[in-house]
């Protein structure tokens, strides 16, 4: 399956645009070694996207919205279940290189969070896809400088802040 893609279209995304133009798509993706599944409820998407990646699928198109796109996420973020991860390694689906460890706890009272993004208590920038996908080793320090000069003295700091 690694060079065959997953499709998983939403139908009613973005006002229904998606049926009026099936025709010029579908075309496109005949270019394409495709197997192609339209979503038929909110959430299908996730159920979907998993059975894409439990299949071996490693490319996955999402036509659809945003929502549409989240829930592919949602579908193929596999979270804490190393059960799950050690598995989808054994058998190829998941190489070392997909793997991402966070640890700490994050959580926010009803309205916290936009109250701290009005007091510009946050970084936010605009990020591509790819760059989580695909990811260098200097992420970090790319994606400040790509906010503003005013926060190069960032990029500088070491990794563990017990070095300092």
């Amino acid at each position: 399956m690694k060079d065959k893609w997953g499709v998983i279209v939403n139908p009613h995304s973005g006002n229904k645009k998606v049926p009026k133009r099936w025709n010029t798509i579908s075309r496109l993706l005949r270019e394409l070694d495709t197997e192609t599944r339209f979503t038929i409820a909110p959430a299908h998407a996730i159920e979907l996207a998993k059975k894409f990646v439990e299949n071996g699928y490693r490319k996955i198109i999402v036509i659809g919205g945003d929502g549409t796109f989240n829930e592919v996420v949602n579908g193929i973020y596999w979270g804490g279940n190393i059960d799950v991860i050690s598995k989808l390694l054994s058998i190829s689906i998941m190489s070392p290189e997909n793997i991402r460890f966070f640890l700490g706890y994050s959580g926010w009272t009803g309205g916290q969070l936009d109250e701290e993004l009005k007091k510009d208590s946050w970084l936010v920038g605009d990020i591509r896809p790819s760059r989580i996908i695909h990811p260098s080793r200097n992420l970090w320090k790319e994606s400040v400088r790509n906010v503003g000069d005013q926060y190069q003295l960032w990029t500088t700091f070491p990794e563990n802040p017990g070095y300092n």
